[in-house]
């Protein structure tokens, strides 16, 4: 039986950096728990627990703004930039739809 494995191996110039991928994942999970709870708020009855419930939206929502603002300044300043994965029409299009979630995440 024969059996052949592969390796790829990265070099660490052609990955995200550290601080690029935790702000990334910040971000995601982020925008995933102020949808959850965007979404089910109304299930809490009016009064104290709702009102915990909002000001936690309100706080994490601060959060984003934040994590947002020191991802945009890190990708300007002192992100690792890498080139797109597809030169072609590919390509362009996920450069597109990334500007285009940053512009969503910035306007909301």
């Amino acid at each position: 039986m024969i059996s052949a494995t592969r390796t790829t191996t990265i070099s660490l110039t052609q990955r995200y950096d550290r601080t690029t991928i935790y702000l990334h994942w910040a971000t995601a999970a982020l925008v995933i728990v102020l949808w959850i709870i965007g979404q089910t708020i109304d299930f809490f009855p009016r009064g104290v627990a709702r009102d915990g419930y909002r000001t936690l939206h309100i706080a994490l929502g601060v959060m984003l703004v934040a994590v947002v603002f020191i991802l945009l300044m890190w990708r300007i300043g002192g992100g690792r930039k890498l080139p797109n994965a597809d030169a072609g029409l590919l390509g362009k299009a996920a450069a597109l739809m990334h500007r285009l979630l940053y512009a969503m995440l910035v306007s909301t």
